[in-house]
């Protein structure tokens, strides 16, 4: 929904007739299961251990479909914002009047936009099989920064913090198309300020992180493993093929170190929270691709 100022996208969420709608339907079939008791000649009340049964499992469908539809909770862009909104208040999530990074990483059947600007990167998620021929072909500035990957490795979801999934049948095309007015042509695809006091930043360019040596191009990440004082910490070593021997070691406490990951004794040089962890590892091993080549 949009006007010609703002574009407002639905997000997955409790709609505000949820409650009443799952204790509608459980005394329903509670209901339902006394009556049927009480016309078979038994006691109607035991009918009630069958009829809550029931209405628990129903419940739970009907939660589990409205919540996919969607809720109250929209995203809205304006011209100089993008909130959360929800029927409580309205929280700003990025300054668009302001320097803010995107990049646009696309799957099989979805697509995930990633916007950053100061604090941890805001990511805004598709829904699995939004669409049934593969995501349109990146339109206008989303060309150049849209990077082909297997979404379905990236581990974030409506329930990670910063994440928020669109409802069923919602598309971020409409806010791809608010976002051109106001998206720089050189702005990075990822912008944070760490918590050590350091900036991230990701553009085509490559990483760079607070005031080390840049890695430049393409860069790969590789899953490692620190390991210190006993214990065992999750990293990525971050190299470029044009600096050799060049490695960026950054780690996150948040999530548990991958299989196969390489072994160190080297301290990390940033701690990231899990969101970044994820997106950077994401954008680092993504495909340009060709223009509308979904991944494969």
């Amino acid at each position: 929904m949009s006007d010609a100022s703002s574009v407002r996208v639905p997000l997955v969420g409790a709609p505000p007739w949820l409650s009443a709608g799952v204790a509608g339907t459980t005394a329903l079939s509670s209901a339902a299961f006394v009556l049927l008791f009480a016309a078979e000649h038994a006691t109607p009340w035991l009918g009630l251990f069958p009829g809550l049964t029931v209405g628990v499992f129903a419940g739970s469908a009907l939660s589990a479909w409205a919540r996919r539809r969607g809720g109250a909770a929209v995203v809205e862009a304006t011209p100089g914002r993008l909130d959360l909104v929800d029927a409580d208040h309205r929280r700003a999530l990025i300054d668009l009047g302001a320097r803010w990074a995107a990049v646009l990483l696309v799957g099989r059947d979805r697509r995930m936009l990633v916007l950053s600007q100061h604090a941890d990167p805001v990511v805004l998620l598709e829904a699995p099989g939004a669409f049934r021929d593969g995501p349109p072909a990146p339109e206008g500035p989303w060309a150049a920064r849209a990077r082909h990957v297997d979404l379905d490795g990236v581990p974030l979801g409506a329930s990670s913090a910063h994440v928020f999934a669109l409802a069923a049948g919602a598309t971020l095309d409409p806010l791809l198309n608010h976002l051109t007015r106001t998206l720089e042509p050189d702005a990075p695809f990822i912008l944070q300020n760490l918590s050590g006091g350091e900036r991230l930043r990701v553009d085509t360019d490559g990483v760079t992180l607070g005031d080390r040596a840049p890695l430049r191009g393409a860069i790969h990440a590789a899953p490692y493993v620190i390991r210190a004082d006993g214990g065992s910490l999750a990293a990525l070593g971050l190299a470029s093929a044009e600096d050799e021997g060049a490695l960026l070691l950054v780690a996150c406490d948040e999530v548990a170190p991958a299989p196969g990951s390489v072994a160190t004794e080297s301290s990390a040089e940033a701690m990231l929270p899990a969101a970044s962890f994820a997106l950077l590892k994401a954008v680092a091993d993504a495909k340009p691709g060709p223009q509308g080549a979904a991944y494969r």
